[in-house]
């Protein structure tokens, strides 16, 4: 049925992943991700999301030239821009699986500690870059340790020690 081909998918994508296939990766994701959203499986949706936002973000932070699927992925990056738009593109990701009104029942709350913690990261990437994202969207100053701040509170609401030691 439907919804199992876009879990395999789903899985397939998640195993790239893990092996560093970003391209492969980000490619079987985003079918999986566009088939549940059609069918309307949102847990899927907001895994797959959040699996995207990931590969984007280590992308970013581990390659040293911009790879080539990322101009079909992205086509208005340049190789001067692409490490800032795709992790750009990471936060708008994660930032959308997290949205309240995304997700009315709750059905992504398992993942939302993992999302946080990478927001976090892909802010402080964004900063080291010369981009305050959150200032960009809140339109006002954020404060200094505001991302200090943040990885505590998630460490303080870690439900299990592999919680705790994901955030650490």
């Amino acid at each position: 049925d439907r919804r199992g081909i876009a879990d395999a998918r789903g899985e397939l994508g998640a195993l790239f992943l893990e092996r560093g296939d970003y391209e492969r990766s980000v490619e079987l994701l985003t079918e999986a991700l566009e088939e549940q959203h059609a069918i309307g499986v949102r847990p899927g949706e907001i895994r797959n999301e959040g699996l995207i936002a990931r590969a984007l973000f280590e992308v970013a932070t581990t390659h040293d030239a911009m790879p080539g699927f990322l101009a079909r992925l992205l086509p208005t990056v340049t190789p001067a821009s692409w490490r800032t738009e795709t992790l750009r593109q990471a936060y708008d990701r994660i930032s959308r699986m997290r949205e309240p009104e995304s997700d009315p029942e709750g059905s992504g709350s398992r993942y939302s500690l993992r999302a946080r913690i990478l927001q976090e990261r892909i802010v402080h990437a964004l900063w080291e870059a010369g981009v305050d994202i959150n200032e960009e969207r809140a339109g006002g100053v954020v404060e200094p340790d505001r991302i200090l701040d943040a990885f505590r509170s998630m460490f303080a609401e870690a439900e299990s020690e592999h919680d705790r030691a994901e955030v650490a």
